[in-house]
């Protein structure tokens, strides 16, 4: 499966219910939602045929169509969705008790890309997409997919777009769904930076050990909770072996900050440790970003726990991000507003950029290392641009690569992510021939950068 947080141009939103009107203009030829020309990113559950079911928010479907019409079957009556067509908002579906929706009648008659996002959060009901309808004697067309990299975002509502379009910050339930928008976040607008794979697992009110607003110092089910299931609060255990990202990025702690009684300090952090033991275990040494935001207590508690991950732990790919405090918080319930979203990224690009190597270039070349028996075959593949994704075979999650001049000089050391693969950012060395060298096979692989 198949997930990119990749943004779109901003547009005024229009909210609407769309009103089912099947005639013979619209779309007749029905594409189930097991159609294998159908990407989808995020956490899906197919174990009812022909259906895809999901609620985390974010979560994307996506297809290429030839003609003049589109359409939708889903069974949702909770949650809105942008509708995106060839990369542009075409308009927001707030679902109903209908199930078949007409997205467009007026289209070109050429090919295609539509996506439906998710934008609201609803992790207690089930979002049942039954497939696409195309005009008579179309079907849907392969759209490979683009990204080469993949961000996991975990977090509460500051990740999940809570209010951020809102013109004010008091809002109703209904308010709130209407100016919640995920697809607005500081995780899809990063992840689009990156031209990357988005897996944003946002639970508004949750905490590492308290949710908002509880009067015990540890809640029943705070995020950790809810971490590994499929569908939110409702039913199934995600495979995590489905899914590996190049980063995880996690802003959790507000909520458990935010109201009285705080959480003991020691409850807190072995809360976090144990999170991110189970993100290691599934991911292997990913790097790992902790966010702190303008809460005092939060801040100073992630940042030593960023310190032991180094140091105790032995995850010394585990980074501090402070976001900014010249937010203007104008969103529902003095969350962050769109504006702050957008400055939100800015900061993260950058420090990504910094601790991470990674840039903004729309592809990362990759230099596979060989296996043993090719392992002083001569390459010199030329690579440019300012970072190159170094990529090991088979089971190599806890190797450690090294690039070398000719000199001898190494230049660059790390270990790879549980995606047996590593990011070096070359902006500060000069042209010429380096060695990648997998530290514990030996094998090696010659490239040329070019500048």
């Amino acid at each position: 499966m198949k997930r990119p947080c990749t943004g779109y141009t901003a547009l005024p939103a229009v909210f609407f219910t769309i009103v089912l009107l099947v005639t013979a203009s619209f779309a007749e030829l029905f594409i189930p939602a097991s159609d294998t020309n159908i990407n989808y990113y995020g956490r899906f559950d197919f174990s009812v045929a022909d259906q895809a079911r999901f609620n985390w928010s974010g979560s994307i479907i996506e297809a290429s169509f030839t003609g003049t019409s589109i359409g939708i079957e889903l069974v949702d009556g909770n949650t809105d969705y942008d509708i995106e067509i060839d990369g542009k908002l075409h308009s927001v579906l707030r679902t109903s008790s209908s199930t078949k929706y007409p997205i467009s009648t007026s289209l070109t008659n050429t090919t295609h890309v539509i996506r439906i996002m998710q934008r609201s959060e609803n992790h207690w009901n089930v979002n049942v997409f039954k497939g696409f309808y195309v005009a008579d004697g179309n079907g849907l067309v392969t759209l490979p997919k683009s990204q080469s990299r993949k961000i996991e975002f975990i977090g509460d509502s500051w990740t999940a777009g809570y209010g951020n379009e809102s013109p004010s910050r008091d809002c109703n339930d209904a308010q709130l769904r209407q100016y919640t928008n995920a697809n607005k976040s500081f995780s899809k607008l990063t992840a689009d930076a990156f031209h990357a794979e988005c897996m944003a697992l946002a639970w508004s009110g949750a905490g590492i050990v308290r949710n908002y607003g509880e009067s015990t110092k540890k809640s029943v089910s705070p995020y950790p909770v809810y971490y590994d299931k499929t569908l939110g609060a409702v039913s199934g255990t995600w495979d995590f072996t489905k899914w590996k990202p190049d980063l995880v990025f996690i802003c959790l702690g507000t909520n458990d900050f935010s109201t009285q009684p705080y959480p003991d300090d020691t409850m807190y952090i072995n809360g976090y440790n144990a999170l991110l033991s189970r993100v290691h275990t599934n991911y292997g040494n990913v790097p790992v970003i902790l966010a702190g935001t303008s809460n005092g207590p939060m801040n100073n508690l992630v940042q030593s726990i960023v310190n032991a991950q180094k140091t105790t732990y032995n995850h010394p790919n585990t980074y501090y991000f402070q976001f900014p405090e010249s937010q203007t918080l104008t969103g529902c319930h003095w969350h962050p507003s769109t504006a702050d979203h957008q400055l939100d990224s800015k900061e993260i690009v950058k420090s990504i950029m910094t601790n991470i190597g990674w840039d903004t270039a729309v592809s990362t070349p990759v230099v596979n290392v060989y296996n043993k028996k090719d392992c002083y075959k001569p390459d010199f593949t030329i690579i440019q641009g300012t970072t190159v994704k170094i990529s090991l075979p088979g089971n190599t999650q806890h190797a450690t690569v090294s690039v070398s001049d000719l000199s001898g000089k190494v230049v660059y050391k790390a270990a790879v992510n549980g995606n047996q693969s590593c990011y070096w950012n070359f902006a500060s060395v000069s042209s010429g021939v380096y060695m990648i060298r997998n530290e514990q096979s030996r094998q090696m692989v010659s490239f040329v950068v070019k500048k």
